[in-house]
């Protein structure tokens, strides 16, 4: 196993250490810690740079994190690493080479703790379960015009690219139309970027008789999809347009869209947590694609295997998810009028979401996303702040060109 170039990696998991050494073990169950998908979530807590392998760096923070609970042991990581058990030396180490080196005693004096971990490992990082609707849920059943579920959620991670400064392969050609060279615009609406999104659609499909495929980035909360809208049960809540941060009212907009255009329109009655189809579309989607590992615990775990509150580099941002053909509305927010959407001057467009430092919501309770998702260090180091938010917007981008899109709405991140 190679060694890393820096030491960002075992920095940004500090915590996950602090955090796995402190939480008492489940009962013992063999047939667990034995099981493979045992030892995958073991490497994804230690693997920081996201290739589903553990390098030197990363494999240290693992064998620290067990001398925490064997403090007189003298073995060091480079002395476990370099065992013939492993085989021929490479660069990494994956979760089928971790299990069998095991099994064979590599880890000497700190092998009768190394259950330990796993089994705290399953405690923080329980495995997921089918998300069910609420019981108060009316089951009506999704009419046949609905052709687009499932939508489905493309992850694009970059994270391993940005931190070894390699270029990001995008494979997807460009565009055979295109004739002149990217131009950037600042555009300025009332209404937000749905109204930008939608009058570009207008406009350029007047100029070229074609539509234009258009992306539009959410500015996400990286502990929890859909932010204030998205509940742990599969629910979609608080879907309204009076929203003053960007993610929820993009969530809302598109659900009561999409529900409005497949004939089940989103009522006051059924806008917090009881329309079928918008829960429905939040579980085929963003739900569990990102966020908490465990959204009940005060952990700092994260289905993307990063903990932000130790991230000291800018590539652990690198994450986008995108859920295409949705589609979104104009937003009317002209008085004396309420705000509302023009669910009938709808567009098609593809969500990008992308999470930058959250450096400035901090949460009122352990529980809460925000403050388990809050990173000091960037709050603290404008640069590294800057370089997240560059981070993540470049994992927009690059989600946007593999897309083929033409247009790309960028949010304040």
């Amino acid at each position: 196993m190679a060694a890393a170039d820096d030491s960002a990696i075992l920095e940004a998991r500090e915590a996950s250490i602090e955090t796995l050494v402190s939480m008492p073990a489940a009962a013992d169950d063999s047939a667990v810690l034995l099981s493979d998908e045992t030892w995958q979530k073991l490497v994804a807590t230690f693997d920081a740079n996201g290739d589903g392998a553990l390098d030197l760096s990363e494999f240290s923070a693992l064998v620290d994190a067990l001398i925490e609970d064997a403090p007189s042991s003298t073995v060091t990581a480079e002395e476990i690493a370099g065992n013939p058990a492993f085989g021929p030396q490479r660069a990494t180490v994956t979760a089928s080479e971790l299990r069998a080196a095991a099994v064979k005693g590599v880890f000497g004096d700190l092998s009768h703790v190394l259950p330990l971990i796993l089994r705290r490992i399953l405690v923080a990082q329980p495995t997921p379960r089918p998300q069910q609707p609420p019981q108060q849920c009316p089951q009506r059943a999704v009419p046949p015009s609905a052709t687009r579920l499932p939508y489905g959620c493309a992850h694009h991670n970059i994270k391993s690219d940005l931190y070894h400064n390699r270029p990001v392969r995008i494979s997807t050609p460009p565009p055979t139309h295109v004739s002149q060279a990217a131009r950037f615009e600042v555009i300025v609406d009332a209404g937000g970027i749905s109204n930008v999104g939608r009058n570009l659609h207008i406009e350029l499909l007047a100029q070229s008789g074609r539509p234009f495929r258009i992306a539009t980035m959410v500015a996400g909360n990286s502990g929890r999809p859909g932010g204030a809208c998205g509940f742990e049960d599969g629910t979609v809540r608080a879907l309204h347009p009076n929203h003053s941060t960007q993610e929820e009212d993009v969530i809302s907009n598109w659900l009561a869209t999409t529900c409005h255009a497949d004939g089940q329109p989103l009522t006051d009655a059924v806008a917090d947590g009881a329309h079928p189809l918008a829960n429905m579309l939040y579980q085929q989607t963003i739900a569990g694609q990102w966020g908490m590992s465990n959204p009940a615990g005060t952990d700092k775990f994260t289905i993307q295997h990063v903990d932000y509150t130790r991230a000291r580099s800018a590539s652990f941002y690198g994450d986008a998810w995108v859920v295409e053909d949705a589609l979104l509305s104009s937003k009317r927010v002209a008085p004396p009028a309420q705000k509302s959407y023009a669910v009938t001057e709808a567009f098609p467009t593809s969500l990008v979401f992308v999470a930058g430092p959250n450096c400035g919501a901090w949460g009122r309770s352990d529980r809460s996303t925000t403050r388990r998702t809050y990173n000091r260090f960037a709050a603290e180091d404008y640069p590294l702040f800057r370089a997240g938010v560059e981070a993540a917007l470049h994992a927009g981008l690059v989600a946007m060109a593999r897309l083929g899109c033409d247009v790309a709405l960028l949010a304040h991140v």
